[in-house]
């Protein structure tokens, strides 16, 4: 998962951003009372938008999302799983991250490796099938090993 904030494409322009209704109600009002310049409210807007950037990437920073073993576990997505060659790879990361910790042992790592990819092979039609729409995750992986 890559998220950058500095890419305009992952973030919304200045004049896009939502500054709530007691924030427009108090700028109406100062307006009114005296003239505030487009300028300053601009103004306003980036810094604003500033704060929200830094908070973001420091959200982001702290996320569990950012750990490798929570990207590895992408291979329990079913469209991943799927896919043969993303599945090798990420379930690799997975028990390289696990036995690198001594979480497990190298030759448990090696019998998950081994049992796991050919349950997957045998499953492509059912991991192929799966819908997010209709299915959740946690279901599907446990109506398939029951």
């Amino acid at each position: 998962m890559r998220n950058n904030l500095n890419d305009s494409k992952n973030i919304l322009p200045v004049n896009k951003i939502d500054l709530g209704y007691s924030t427009r109600r108090a700028l109406r009002k100062k307006k009114l009372g005296e003239k505030i310049p487009d300028s300053s409210v601009l103004k306003f807007h980036r810094d604003c938008f500033a704060s929200l950037k830094i908070l973001a990437s420091k959200l982001l920073e702290k996320s569990p999302a950012a750990y490798p073993i929570v990207k590895a576990l992408r291979y329990f997505d079913p469209s991943v799983a799927a896919n043969d060659n993303c599945r090798k790879l990420l379930i690799r990361k997975l028990l390289t991250t696990l036995e690198e910790r001594r979480h497990i042992s190298s030759l448990l790592t090696d019998q998950a490796e081994k049992q796991f990819h050919p349950i997957c092979s045998e499953l492509q039609e059912e991991l192929k099938a799966f819908s997010r729409r209709t299915q959740r995750v946690d279901h599907f992986w446990s109506h398939l090993f029951k």
